[in-house]
């Protein structure tokens, strides 16, 4: 299928059910190359997945709890985004994606940051993905925790991880399984904001300018706000250039604890 770009509607979305937070995430930079193209067109956006990112987003007109029945992904290499990007005749879009806070969400964040850490910096952190191929080491976030803990706050927000066998081997059955725990406790960060909602997730990044964590859904969140971040994670993508965010990332793999100890320490406490 073409698309038509003289047409009054321009969908955006997801033609196939199951997507990560992550990939809904990043359809918001979508979403602003072509409403930066086509000014003048409205644009739907389909998805079944979660739709709080849409939140106070100008340049949407419509969002509707379904599918598209055609793939907008452009048979080419290259970035996720790019590849929906160039569907719309778009060739050099900006991997940044998008996200819009309102002036409540933030006051929200801002004072509860304010209440919790009075004037110290604040770090959010998220260790897990729903894939624990994913995962760094337990030892490894705990030392790094405990080295940054000189001068930052570091708040652990909350996801959920599968703990099946299958899981453990990278194989998800469909639909959420029975299996799920909550992802594990790390003592040495601040547990005041576990099991926050997205929506407050993305308010405490934007004022906290600062994130530790895995490629998770958390990620296209921090670099939205063009949060400093550190990733760590040991998946082997088919094409590492199809997910990997080029701008504000510090991206390392099976390092050793004591470097990713000695850069986080050059970058964050000088």
């Amino acid at each position: 299928m073409q698309f038509d770009p003289n047409s009054e509607f321009i969908e955006i979305g997801d033609h196939m059910a199951h997507r990560g937070v992550g990939d809904v995430l990043t359809l918001t930079s979508v979403i602003r190359e072509v409403n930066q193209k086509y000014p003048a067109r409205k644009i739907v956006v389909k998805t079944l997945g979660d739709k709080s990112c849409f939140l106070h987003n100008p340049r949407i007109h419509e969002i509707k709890n379904e599918l598209l029945d055609h793939p907008i992904d452009a048979p080419i290499p290259g970035h996720y985004i790019l590849k929906k990007c160039s569907f719309f005749g778009i060739q050099d879009p900006s991997y940044r994606n998008e996200l819009f806070i309102s002036e409540e969400e933030g006051a929200e964040a801002r004072s509860l940051i304010k209440e919790l850490s009075g004037d110290r910096s604040v770090i959010l952190f998220a260790p897990n993905s729903s894939d624990r191929r994913r995962d760094w080491t337990v030892d490894g976030w705990n030392a790094l925790l405990e080295a940054v803990s000189e001068k930052y706050d570091v708040y652990q927000v909350d996801r959920q991880t599968h703990n099946s066998e299958d899981a453990k081997r990278g194989i998800f059955p469909e639909g959420k399984p029975e299996d799920i725990e909550p992802e594990r406790t790390f003592l040495q960060a601040r547990q005041e904001l576990r099991g926050v909602d997205w929506r407050k997730a993305m308010a405490l990044m934007k004022v906290s300018g600062k994130y530790l964590g895995t490629n998770t859904g958390f990620l296209p969140m921090a670099n939205a706000f063009g949060s400093e971040h550190f990733v760590f994670h040991d998946t082997r993508f088919v094409n590492p250039s199809e997910w990997e965010y080029p701008d504000n990332i510090n991206f390392y793999e099976t390092n050793r604890i004591e470097t990713v100890i000695r850069h986080i320490k050059n970058h964050w406490l000088g």
